[in-house]
């Protein structure tokens, strides 16, 4: 995501992203700020492994884009020549940089001095960080009719947003990570029938300052940007996941925690688990 004069990769629509799912590529001074999303885990309710599944959302305000994007290409352009790799922007995906491979394996970077560096930017952002988590073994014994497990954490996240639009009077879109037409449109109509008709918590005039949903490929199509706002929720996502999971902070957990909402007593704030 960029601004009009950015290197890295958002074009507002009107209403268009109503009607079908779109990417957005620019920003521009219709709107305050985005709220960048991301999942880890599975939404569902019959995996044995992944008991937990989490949503995060990255609150960015748009005055703050050009710094984050220098950052990130700064860190981008010291371990990869033009921030690229095999003819495509470099990405900064967490289960790459976990496993050390693709343009993170240590043959090809200074490996511990790439984590120094994506420590201190995740350190560094001016960003707000909401995540939402279903334990799905309790969700499922609780209900008869279980809510499904990924509606009920994106709502939740939606309404987190939503009261911060409202309480700063902002204006803002949503932007996920796209995983086909289809699937998009699925979240898409549901998330439009939310922001219509609210729910039994929240009413739909609370969340009429959202004004746009847009799905992203983590990069352009051209490959030559990406999307950095959807890297900065990936590297996120798994930190927090792994947090709720297993109760133990990795090595990036201690840099951030104090972004996520109610920091020091998040719980229930800025990491909401249910039930």
């Amino acid at each position: 995501m960029h601004n009009k004069n950015s290197k890295d990769a958002y074009k507002m629509t009107d209403k268009d992203w109503q009607k079908k799912p779109l990417s957005i590529e620019f920003l521009n001074e219709e709107i305050d700020c985005i709220f960048a999303i991301d999942e880890s885990g599975t939404p569902d309710l019959n995996h044995k492994r992944n008991i937990w599944f989490s949503i995060i959302g990255v609150y960015i305000q748009l005055e703050h884009f050009k710094v984050i994007e220098e950052d990130i290409m700064t860190i981008k352009n010291s371990y990869w020549r033009d921030g690229m790799y095999q003819r495509k922007r470099v990405v900064f995906h967490s289960r790459d940089i976990r496993k050390r491979q693709g343009p993170f394996n240590p043959k090809c970077i200074a490996y511990d001095n790439f984590i120094s560096d994506i420590e201190t930017l995740l350190s560094d952002v001016p960003v707000r960080i909401y995540s939402s988590h279903i334990h799905k073994i309790n969700h499922r014994l609780q209900y008869v009719n279980p809510y499904p497990v990924y509606d009920l954490a994106l709502e939740y996240m939606v309404e987190r947003f939503c009261i911060e639009l409202n309480r700063e009077r902002k204006e803002g879109v949503l932007v996920l990570e796209s995983r086909g037409i289809q699937e998009d449109r699925l979240v898409l109509d549901k998330l439009i029938d939310f922001l219509q008709n609210g729910n039994s918590y929240t009413k739909s005039n609370r969340l009429r300052r959202i004004k746009g949903i847009y799905f992203n490929k983590k990069r352009t199509k051209d490959s030559s940007k990406s999307y950095w706002s959807l890297e900065l929720a990936d590297l996120y996502a798994h930190s927090i996941h792994t947090y709720v999971e297993k109760e133990h902070e990795d090595r990036f957990f201690s840099y951030f925690k104090d972004k996520i909402v109610g920091y020091p007593n998040y719980d229930g704030k800025g990491i909401k688990k249910f039930p």
